[in-house]
């Protein structure tokens, strides 16, 4: 069963606003926001004009705390670009197009 896409961007935005702040659950709280970010991206299309502004929001409040991120990251995924939030280890994401970036 597939969640409806504007739970999943609820509970990113849980997660990224609250959850990462949280010093007990920061660790599951930030592989939860990522794995929110991999269904968000499968089904980016699908976002309204509304939706795509607030997922803006809420990646330059993800990459503003990449450094706490970055803690508990897996071993590197598919190296995928498109995919930036895995690699947050890495530094900033590139400079890439609002659009691309978010979806």
């Amino acid at each position: 069963m597939v969640e409806d896409l504007s739970v999943t961007l609820n509970s990113y935005e849980t997660h990224v606003t609250e959850g990462l702040d949280d010093d007990d659950h920061y660790d599951t709280e930030a592989l939860l926001a990522l794995v929110d970010r991999d269904g968000i991206h499968e089904r980016y299309d699908k976002l309204t004009p509304e939706e795509r502004r607030l997922l803006e929001r809420l990646d330059a409040i993800l990459i503003s705390k990449r450094l706490r991120v970055s803690e508990v990251l897996p071993a590197p995924q598919s190296g995928d670009p498109d995919r930036w939030w895995w690699d947050l280890h890495k530094g900033t994401p590139s400079k890439v197009s609002a659009s691309r970036r978010a979806g």
